[in-house]
């Protein structure tokens, strides 16, 4: 069933189904409430996902120079051989062997910078407050510094972590097979684990946010206000007439802060292109904080007479910009593959699209944008234990190495012999869209379905005070997940057996009869 579908069953149930925006959108939400709820309360085997994602090597900086600017009081370094990428944006780096012993210990990179100003890397310390310091003690001093991913990152639509390993065998080689075991926060304290050992890892702890007492994106509220959008005069292709939404949201240190309230927007003019105006989050000497931008097709004009609009939101970052001065979210450098993110402080206002990009933003092009991710502004993460194994130095990101370590070691290297990284297998349980459009279908089977009607049933009735009507359509609603419980639900193995024989002691009765006792 789509949304309609529920909907209509759900109407037909309390006998009451008003053709009104604001009841429609009350029901929506009470059904996207529910289906949250059923999605986060066991690891179904519908809502399972896997995929492959790559540690970052840890980078040899080498000798570094800690400078301090009267015109940028902040600790930075100098991005030494274009070494360092965005991707590096949150990770750990550590200063030692400075001259002021106060300037080693650990940072976390706040932005790495390449533009034609400034090429530095600009730092927070971890666990100090207050994170922002008003430079190094001593001016031009040289210390060694290294970069390490501490913190994995873990795909935008996961809810929960489930099990975590290497499987890859083209990029780790099966010497490279292994199964990471879980370990609490608890018991990781307990044991007291090294944060400095290097090795291949064999466990692994879950986390929910930095564990450090540091700024995150999430102290960055954005508020819909500090997006100004005007029309101007393009050479390019105008924007569609109609009324449009638009959100943004923050990214720092690689992670999305939650969405703004949304903004509606009319564009009048048949040949117009739309500024966008954010505001400067470098005035309180945070850097890295930058903004993306989601639209929504509210009422556009298709043609003559003709209207298209779309309930949910697009992401402009998908948009690739030939211009070096924006974030590059994948790591790299060049006239390509930019996408479309404001930067913090070089611009505050951009028009999108430039004139130099071709086919945007015509309605089909902003009909095939990505949907914006509904995961509120949360990332989960991991540590590994020990730390990945492999150091990157500027020799290695010039020159293959002609001489690679150890097979042992030599897990995500390249043909160039180049650590690029280990393909850590990921499986965990994941949040589904919104439905929001009438045809949007949840991602579950159709048996599922049911439950998602009668527990929206039982909201409805308390809202209209038929407290009768909830209650029996709460027994259906535990009938109906024990039934879901049953078919969905990860079990262990067992075997079935006829007639009078019954289930060994060592398994337990099985999950589904097969056969009935007499």
């Amino acid at each position: 069933m789509n949304l309609k579908d529920i909907r209509k069953m759900i109407g037909s149930i309390l006998d009451y189904d008003p053709e009104v925006a604001t009841y429609k959108a009350e029901v929506n939400r009470v059904v996207n409430e529910v289906m949250d709820d059923l999605v986060g309360m066991h690891p179904w085997q519908w809502s399972q996902s896997e995929l492959d994602q790559y540690t970052m090597p840890d980078v040899d900086l080498g000798t570094v120079s800690l400078v301090n600017s009267s015109v940028i009081p902040i600790n930075f370094i100098p991005n030494t051989a274009n070494l360092l990428t965005h991707k590096h944006e949150g990770s750990i780096l550590t200063i030692t062997n400075a001259a002021d012993t106060r300037d080693n210990g650990e940072y976390i990179i706040d932005k790495v910078d390449f533009d034609s100003v400034n090429n530095n890397t600009y730092l927070s310390k971890l666990a100090k407050l207050p994170n922002r310091l008003a430079g190094w003690h001593t001016s031009t001093n040289e210390a060694k510094a290294t970069v390490l991913q501490r913190y994995l990152p873990l795909p935008y639509d996961c809810a929960e972590p489930l099990s975590i390993g290497i499987r890859n065998q083209p990029e780790s080689g099966t010497d490279g097979y292994r199964h990471f075991y879980q370990l609490t926060r608890r018991h990781d304290e307990e044991l007291n684990l090294r944060l400095d050992i290097v090795g291949q890892p064999t466990e692994w702890i879950p986390y929910s946010h930095f564990p450090e007492k540091v700024l995150t994106v999430a102290d960055f509220p954005a508020f819909s206000d500090d997006l100004t959008i005007a029309e101007v005069a393009t050479l390019g292709t105008p924007w569609p007439q109609g009324i449009y939404e638009f959100k943004f949201c923050y990214v720092w240190r690689g992670q999305e802060g939650p969405l703004s309230e949304a903004q509606e927007f009319t564009v009048v003019n048949p040949n117009s292109n739309l500024r966008f105006t954010t505001r400067d989050t470098t005035l309180g000497l945070q850097r890295g904080i930058r903004k993306k931008i989601y639209v929504r097709l509210k009422a556009v004009s298709a043609g003559v007479g003709v209207t298209y609009s779309d309930e949910h939101f697009r992401d402009l970052s998908a948009t690739i910009l030939p211009d070096d001065n924006y974030y590059v979210m994948n790591g790299f450098l060049g006239s390509v593959n930019i996408p479309y993110v404001i930067v913090d402080d070089d611009l505050v206002t951009f028009d999108y699209p430039n004139t130099t990009v071709g086919l945007v933003p015509v309605l089909p092009y902003l009909k095939s944008l990505p949907r914006a991710p509904d995961n509120d502004g949360h990332v989960w993460m991991i540590r590994l234990n020990p730390h990945p194994s492999g150091v990157v130095t500027p020799l290695e990101a010039i020159l293959p190495s002609p001489n690679p370590p150890d097979p042992e070691q030599n897990i995500g290297r390249s043909a160039s012999n180049a650590f690029v990284g280990v393909p850590i297998r990921i499986r965990y349980n994941k949040r589904f869209y919104i439905l929001a459009n009438d045809i949007d279908t949840p991602q579950m089977p159709p048996d599922v379905h049911r439950y998602i009607v009668y527990a929206s049933c039982v909201e409805l009735f308390m809202k209209h005070k038929e407290e009768q009507q909830a209650l029996f359509y709460q027994k259906k609603t535990r009938a109906e997940l024990d039934g879901v419980r049953k078919r969905w639900l990860t079990t262990r193995a067992g075997p079935y057996i006829k007639a009078a024989f019954n289930v060994g002691p060592i398994y337990g009765e099985a999950f589904r009869k097969l056969t009935y006792k007499p």
